[in-house]
């Protein structure tokens, strides 16, 4: 008598296929497991900042850290499509810009400044800044950037800009 499971010299397609998928998904989830492992959530009523030139970043995390508030942005000089260059602040006393900040301690948003901040001669000017927290909350990877619209068409943009801002000693 022969036993029914007999063993053949080559596998079978679709239990390879199962083995693949079962690898996959294996790893998928590993990946998952991971990256909400290395996620770094801020330190709640800390202020992170990032200055080079005349350039700067600055935000404050609320206290119970679910947003960005107090944000200032300063990029000088900001190269436009006239060939000239211009300027330009965020200061959000006024109208404050509140971004939340998910659970993986990732942000991203834009603001556009009130019509009554603008240069005489602009009609837009748009803020956007996005990024995640790193290091234990001790910096924040940032991308950010400044679009001012001209009456004559005039663009000026400083582009993406991808830096780190610490967290600062005072907090």
């Amino acid at each position: 008598m022969q036993s029914r499971a007999t063993w053949s010299g080559r596998p079978s397609p679709v239990k390879a296929r199962r083995v693949v998928c079962l690898a996959l998904v294996a790893a998928g989830i590993a990946t998952v497991g991971a990256s909400s492992a290395i996620a770094a959530r801020p330190t709640k009523g800390a202020e992170y900042e990032w200055s080079s030139g005349a350039k700067t970043v600055n935000f404050t995390v609320s206290r119970r850290g679910a947003t960005l508030k107090d944000v200032f942005i300063l990029v000088a000089p900001l190269p436009c499509s006239n060939g000239r260059s211009g300027g330009a602040f965020l200061l959000d006393l006024e109208h404050p810009w509140r971004l939340p900040i998910a659970r993986d301690g990732s942000f991203s948003g834009v603001h556009a400044a009130d019509r009554e901040f603008l240069d005489p001669f602009a009609v837009s000017e748009d803020y956007s800044l996005s990024g995640s927290f790193t290091r234990g909350g001790r910096a924040a990877r940032l991308v950010f950037r400044v679009r001012q619209v001209g009456e004559g068409g005039t663009v000026c943009d400083s582009g993406d800009r991808r830096v780190t801002a610490r967290r600062s000693r005072r907090s």
